[in-house]
């Protein structure tokens, strides 16, 4: 019963808190999407999007309900003994959602299925990374639980912002090369970044073009890392379909 009045007291508050949120946002001048769109790529894009909403809700849905009967219900007296069962069991609800909706995108991005492969052996490095990344996690939960019965909620929250950022930190070294190889940038669109970045407040040493057009048609950047690590990265498809003015505008966003 108090798990129940705990919960419901912090879905009212985080309901409450998003008007809040939303009022102390800052709210930028909206421009007109046909003024710089076509009319075939809006469409496109909302295609894109309805499919991805959808599938992000569901995710979404299943996640708290499935949070829900472990936390409230019958599953809470279990939870402790059973956590690794119970993280496993929670990941393969939500599989099949993964996997549709990775392939409905693919289906919108390669017609013509040229990045199947790709896919498959991209899905089969995330797996076992996520795979000893969870390891490590639940590794460490059990021995703070067993080492600290009383304090150990706190010690967990700690450890787990000391992980995030160390994952954060070791992303480019170790999760992003199973994924794609790397190369530098040319100088003119490094000085560009560098410069874009610097308007910003943040400073940047590496930009490197991730060789993505083997796998995908979808034009993007990213940036990755912390600290010595840290680095803008520029789809290759990005930089051969688009003008530099368009290419700083994806920078500038990311």
């Amino acid at each position: 019963m108090k798990r129940a009045v705990l919960f419901s007291i912090v879905v009212v508050a985080v309901i409450a808190a998003a008007p809040a949120a939303a009022f102390a946002a800052v709210h930028a001048p909206r421009a007109r999407v046909q003024d710089y769109f076509s009319a075939a790529d809006i469409a496109r894009s909302q295609d894109y999007r309805g499919l991805a909403y959808f599938f992000g809700f569901v995710s979404l849905a299943l996640s708290l309900i499935v949070l829900g009967l472990l936390g409230l219900g019958r599953g809470s007296r279990g939870l402790g003994a059973w956590s690794a069962r119970v993280a496993r069991d929670r990941r393969w609800v939500s599989r099949p959602r993964r996997r549709a909706r990775d392939r409905a995108r693919e289906a919108q991005r390669h017609p013509e299925g040229r990045a199947a492969g790709f896919g498959r052996r991209d899905r089969g490095n995330g797996g076992y990374l996520v795979a000893a990344a969870a390891a490590v996690v639940a590794l460490v939960y059990i021995v703070l639980a067993k080492k600290l019965p009383r304090a150990w909620p706190f010690a967990v929250a700690a450890a787990g912002c000391a992980l995030t950022f160390t994952a954060i930190f070791i992303l480019p070294i170790i999760y992003e090369p199973a994924f794609s190889s790397f190369r530098p940038v040319d100088p003119a669109t490094r000085a560009r970044v560098i410069a874009i970045a610097a308007k910003e407040g943040v400073k940047v040493d590496k930009v490197l073009i991730s060789l993505q057009s083997v796998r995908t048609t979808t034009e993007n950047a990213y940036v990755s890392g912390l600290g010595a690590t840290k680095r803008v990265v520029l789809y290759d498809t990005l930089l051969a379909r688009l003008k530099p003015r368009e290419v700083d505008l994806v920078v500038a966003h990311e």
